[in-house]
C-alpha cells in the first residue's frame, strides 16, 4: 500500500492518512495501478464546514454501506488549507475521472485530488496552493510529466475543477503554476546518465529544501535510480524497500541526517521484470483483465449485453449464478443505479448488471 507519510508537510497542510477500509468496491475498488496522470478537481461543494476533513468522514461512511446504496465515486485525496487527507492508496484506481474503466482511462491511471471549496475556508489561495505543492511531490515520486497533470474536465467533460475554470478561464494558468513550482527540470522516466565506474561519495548537506529523495540524490551527484535507492535503503535499515513515498521520506531523512557514512553509486542496470503475476489479470483477444466477478442475485442466469444500457442493449448471452467471468472494470452506462460490469464474452467487451456480480478478491 503506497501512501504519503502521516503527520508530514505538503506546502503549508498537514498530511493525515485515513485509508478507507476494502468491502465496497464502488469506493474502494481495489484494482492495482501504476500511476501515470494526476487529475485536479474542485469538490463542487461550497458549503460551509466542507473541508477536507469533512470529505474524509463522507468517503469512509460511502466505503461502509453496501453498494446497492452507493454510486462509482471516490478519489485519493482531500487538500484544504490546512489538511491533506488521503483516502486511497497511490496504488489503487479510483472513481473519479468519469471516463470509465478502459485500460487507459483516468479512473485507471489517475491519482485523484480534490481541491476543497467550501465558503467558510479562511485562505482557498492557500488550498490551490498546498495541491499544487503535493502535485509536484507526486510528479517527482511517480515520473509524471507536466502534460500529464489534467483537469477533470479533460477526461470526461465535466465542468471540473470549477473554481480554477471560472476564474482562470481554462486550465491553463493552474498547470503553469504547478510547472513552475516543480521548477525547471522535467520528470522523465529514463535514468540519469550513470558514472562509466562505480564510485563512492561521503554525505554532503545537498538540497537542503526538497523534499524528493530523487532530488536530493541528484543535489549531490548521487545515482537517483530505483536500484541504487534500494541499496541505499538496505544500507540504512529500510527494509523491503519499494520505493513508496513513506519509504522515500523515510530514507531522505536518514541521509540527511548523516546516518549512512557513504553513498554508493553505481551504474544503473535495467531491473528485472518479477515473474509473479495475479492470475487474474489476463490478456483475452487483446483486451486486459483485471480480475473476476462471480455470478449472483439471480435465480438461474445472468444476463450478457452488448452495450451497457439494460433498456437499449441486446442480450447476446447468459452465465449461471455463481460462475466467473473475467472483467476489464466498470462502467456507469444507463438505465441502472448500480452501473456495469464490462467483461469479456467471446473475446469481445460485453456487459452484466452490477448487482449481479460480486468482486472475486
Amino acid at each position: 500500500m503506497i501512501t504519503l507519510k502521516n503527520g508530514s508537510t505538503i506546502g503549508k497542510a498537514t498530511v493525515i492518512v485515513d485509508i478507507v477500509p476494502k468491502g465496497n468496491v464502488e469506493i474502494r475498488p481495489a484494482y492495482s495501478m501504476k500511476p501515470t496522470q494526476i487529475a485536479i478537481h474542485n469538490t463542487g461543494n461550497s458549503g460551509r464546514g466542507a473541508n477536507a476533513k469533512a470529505h474524509n468522514t463522507y468517503i469512509h461512511n460511502m466505503a461502509n454501506l453496501s453498494p446497492k446504496d452507493t454510486g462509482y465515486a471516490s478519489w485519493h485525496l482531500s487538500v484544504d488549507d490546512k489538511n491533506i487527507y488521503q483516502h486511497i492508496p497511490f496504488n489503487e484506481t479510483a472513481w473519479h475521472t468519469g471516463d470509465g474503466s478502459g485500460v487507459g482511462s483516468g479512473n485507471m491511471t489517475a491519482i485523484g485530488i480534490e481541491i476543497c471549496e467550501n465558503v467558510d475556508m479562511k485562505d482557498y489561495h492557500q488550498a490551490e496552493e498546498n495541491a499544487i505543492a503535493l502535485a509536484v511531490l507526486l510528479m517527482k515520486e511517480f515520473n509524471v510529466p507536466i502534460d500529464k497533470v489534467r483537469p477533470h474536465q479533460s477526461f470526461s467533460g465535466k465542468y471540473c475543477p470549477r473554481v480554477i475554470l471560472k476564474r482562470d478561464g481554462s486550465f491553463d494558468k493552474f498547470k503553469s503554476r504547478i510547472k513552475s513550482a516543480y521548477g525547471s527540470e522535467k520528470p522523465s522516466s529514463s535514468a540519469s546518465k550513470p558514472s562509466p565506474k562505480p564510485q563512492t561519495q561521503t554525505s554532503k548537506k545537498g538540497d537542503t529544501k526538497t523534499t524528493s529523495i530523487v532530488d536530493y540524490l541528484k543535489s549531490i551527484n548521487v545515482d537517483s535510480s530505483l536500484e541504487n535507492r534500494k541499496k541505499l535503503a538496505k544500507e540504512n535499515g529500510i527494509v523491503g524497500y519499494t520505493g513508496t513515498v513513506a519509504q522515500n521520506n523515510n530514507l531522505l531523512e536518514k541521509l540527511r541526517s548523516g546516518a549512512s557514512k557513504t553513498i554508493v553509486s553505481k551504474p544503473k542496470s535495467k531491473p528485472k521484470e518479477s515473474s509473479k503475476s495475479n492470475p487474474k489479470k489476463t490478456v483475452i483477444n487483446g483486451i486486459k483483465t483485471i480480475g473476476e466477478i462471480e455470478i449472483i442475485g439471480v435465480s438461474s442466469s445472468a444476463i450478457i449485453m452488448d452495450v451497457p444500457n439494460r433498456n437499449l442493449a441486446r442480450n447476446i448471452g447468459t452465465v449461471p449464478k455463481g460462475e466467473k467471468k473475467p472483467i476489464t472494470g466498470s462502467v456507469k452506462g444507463k438505465n441502472n443505479d448500480k452501473g456495469y460490469w464490462e467483461v469479456v464474452h467471446k473475446g469481445e467487451r460485453a456487459y452484466i448488471s452490477g448487482q449481479f456480480g460480486k468482486l472475486v478478491k
